[in-house]
């Protein structure tokens, strides 16, 4: 073999070695990485519920409030109906001591005459 052959053979096999480190390198890619796969599943899927879940959040904060509302709407109307009652209650209470009043003075024989039609 002579000295050429012998550059040439040693040239080719530098440049197989070369190769193989370079598909090596370029095979070497994170994404081929078992591990990684796996994680990137985990993430993607985790990503997914995540949006679900905020969307069932938002969906859920909007009931509440609106539920919220409502519930003060419906407290106000309860407290606007038990302040009317305690005035008619009131009234009622005020126009019956006044008819008893007038009853005891004409059962007393007092000089007031009472019209039974003025009272409630």
């Amino acid at each position: 073999m002579s000295y050429d052959e012998e550059a040439y053979e040693s040239a080719m096999g530098r440049f197989k070695t070369l190769q193989q480190m370079k598909e090596r390198v370029e095979g070497n890619k994170l994404r081929n990485r078992v591990d990684v796969q796996i994680l990137e599943e985990k993430i993607s899927v985790l990503y997914q519920e995540l949006l679900f879940l905020k969307q069932e959040m938002e969906t859920a904060r909007e009931l509440f409030q609106s539920c919220e509302n409502l519930f003060t709407k419906q407290t106000e109307a309860h407290k606007k109906l038990v302040e009317h009652l305690t005035l008619i209650c009131t009234e009622h209470n005020v126009r019956r001591a006044a008819s008893v009043e007038q009853l005891m003075q004409a059962m007393a024989g007092g000089s007031k005459s009472s019209d039974p039609s003025d009272s409630p």
